[in-house]
C-alpha cells in the first residue's frame, strides 16, 4: 500500500466516523461539548496519521533501516503522548460525560491503530520484497 493510498483511506475512515458521529452522536452523548470533543479527536487522529505517514515515507528513503525504526518509534511515542494530552485536557477542563467520551475515544483510537498497523505491515512486506529482488 502506497502512502498516498493510505492517506486516502485515512480520510475515508475519518469521513465515515464523522458520518456515524453525526447520525448516532445524539444517542451516545447528551451534551454537545462531548460531541465536539469526539469530532476534535477524529480530526486530531487524521492529522497525526497523515503527518506520521508523510514523515515516515519522506525520511525512510534517505536513512538506514535502523534509523527508520527509531523514527517510527519516535513518531509512535509522539502520537501516544499527544493522545494522552488530549484526554487529560478534556478530563481536566470539560469533565462532561467523561466515561462515555473515553469509551468512544478508545474505540476511535483502536480504529486508527488497526489501520496504521495494516499500513505498516504491508509497507514492510513491500520493502522486503524490493530488497530480495535487488
Amino acid at each position: 500500500m502506497s502512502a498516498k493510498n493510505y492517506i486516502l483511506s485515512i480520510i475515508l475512515i475519518s469521513a465515515g466516523l464523522i458520518v456515524i458521529l453525526l447520525n448516532c452522536g445524539n444517542m451516545i452523548f447528551e451534551e454537545i461539548i462531548s460531541f465536539k470533543g469526539i469530532g476534535a479527536a477524529i480530526l486530531m487522529f487524521t492529522l497525526l496519521e497523515i503527518v506520521s505517514v508523510w514523515l515516515t515515507d519522506m525520511k525512510s528513503k534517505k536513512i538506514t533501516p535502523r534509523k527508520s525504526i527509531n523514527l517510527l518509534m519516535g513518531i509512535k511515542t509522539g502520537k501516544i503522548f499527544l493522545t494522552l494530552l488530549f484526554v487529560t485536557v478534556y478530563a481536566l477542563m470539560i469533565k462532561v460525560e467523561l466515561q462515555r467520551f473515553l469509551m468512544v475515544f478508545l474505540a476511535i483510537y483502536l480504529i486508527y491503530l488497526f489501520s496504521n498497523t495494516i499500513y505498516l505491515t504491508r509497507r514492510e512486506k513491500q520493502q522486503k520484497a524490493n530488497h530480495t529482488n535487488l
